[in-house]
């Protein structure tokens, strides 16, 4: 989660529906993190996270 904090647009992550700001990327193997970024606040909001089955 560091790492998405640091470089959100980063670390794998890949746009939802085309939306930049809203991203998705797979933490530690072990989970799916659904979240939006925030620039002008710099505020990374967690929307989903997902276990790995």
């Amino acid at each position: 989660m560091r790492a998405i904090a640091a470089r959100p647009y980063d670390c794998g992550s890949a746009a939802v529906r085309g939306d930049r700001d809203r991203r998705e990327a797979a933490v530690g193997g072990v989970a799916l993190v659904r979240y939006e970024v925030s620039a002008a606040v710099l505020i990374v909001t967690v929307l989903r996270l997902v276990p790995a089955p």
